[in-house]
């Protein structure tokens, strides 16, 4: 029997956007640390400090926090240091990047990200891509740098091309 996420998937009612996130976040029941050390749950919800490693929680709970947690980055995207301009001609592909981004390592640390956002701004979206790539970040999530830097340059696909 398919799990819920699959039919919902199939139905076209969970995003891309979330699909990716889901992919790319893994999921746990029992609370963990993550890579940094910090108490974790979910598809990478964030616990506090003292929530001591393995205790479940139900999957609705943990469903409702990724819904929290995807609108909190949405929420935040607005807030990155970008005119209004350069934020709507982005593509629906870029703009759920940086949201990915976000989702990922928070809003402080992609502010972070001065050059990448300096070749948003002007429109740079090659520099943009390869400046995501020139992190820590990137170090830390290797292939989920790599496939979203090919889906902010529209290339996610090129593996098929070929």
């Amino acid at each position: 029997m398919a799990k819920r996420d699959e039919i919902a998937d199939l139905l076209g009612i969970i995003s891309p956007l979330e699909t990716s996130i889901k992919k790319h976040e893994g999921f746990r029941k029992k609370s963990y640390l993550d890579s940094l050390g910090n108490p974790t749950v979910g598809w990478g919800h964030l616990l506090s400090s003292d929530t001591p490693a393995g205790i479940e929680y139900p999957e609705l709970v943990l469903e409702e926090f990724f819904r929290q947690d995807v609108d909190a980055a949405i929420e935040d995207f607005g807030r990155l240091p970008l005119s209004t301009k350069s934020r709507k001609q982005l593509l629906p592909a870029q703009q759920e990047v940086l949201i990915e981004m976000i989702f990922n390592m928070g809003l402080p640390k992609v502010k972070r990200f001065k050059k990448m956002l300096g070749a948003i701004e002007r429109g740079d979206t090659e520099t943009a891509a390869k400046e995501m790539m020139k992190s820590d970040w990137a170090k830390q999530v290797g292939g989920r740098a790599r496939t979203l830097q090919k889906k902010f340059m529209g290339k996610e696909n090129d593996k098929n091309k070929r």
